[in-house]
């Protein structure tokens, strides 16, 4: 019994000189900002919806159309940001697209969340220039003290609203 311990134990207990004479390397060259940014999302959805015959939104919606039991549809949403910071100066832009296709009808919009520039010529003074997005406050589905920022979507908080156009400077 106990040789076959020892048999176990000796390929683990040898292998473990092997690890320790690991030497240990940092690059902090990979860890520098990089002057471009960009990011980014693409989402599709295809849907089908059930028909309700019966309901009276539907007898006004497809008035004079031949009944059906279903629509397909497809729906597409994305968004890209890309940020430039050079020294003094730093660009930011956030854009948002939506369509959805069906039988029926079809729909685009697309929008500017955020584009706006920065300049920081001297170490007191920033300038601030274009659609900006304010944050203010920690809530979640509601923010108390944010006075000039957009209602949130209470279906999807999370979701990037869109910013005001601003010109605001620091000394």
């Amino acid at each position: 019994m106990r040789a076959a311990r020892a048999c176990i134990l000796a390929p683990a207990l040898a292998g473990g000189g092997a690890l320790r004479a690991e030497t240990f390397t940092f690059d902090a060259s990979a860890f520098e900002k990089k002057p471009f940014e960009f990011g980014g999302y693409l989402e599709a959805r295809a849907e089908t919806l059930r028909l309700d015959s019966e309901a009276v939104v539907y007898r006004l919606n497809a008035f004079g159309r031949a009944p059906r039991e279903s629509l397909d549809r497809l729906a597409v949403a994305g968004e890209i940001e890309g940020r430039f910071s050079g020294g003094a100066f730093g660009a930011y832009a956030r854009l948002r697209g939506d369509g959805a296709m069906d039988a029926g009808d079809t729909t685009r919009q697309g929008r500017v969340h955020e584009a706006h520039a920065s300049a920081q010529p001297d170490t007191g003074l920033a300038i601030d220039v274009g659609k900006k997005a304010l944050r203010w406050g920690k809530g979640y589905a509601f923010g108390p003290v944010g006075f000039v920022e957009r209602p949130k979507d209470p279906l999807d908080p999370e979701q990037a609203r869109e910013g005001y156009v601003l010109a605001a400077a620091d000394w």
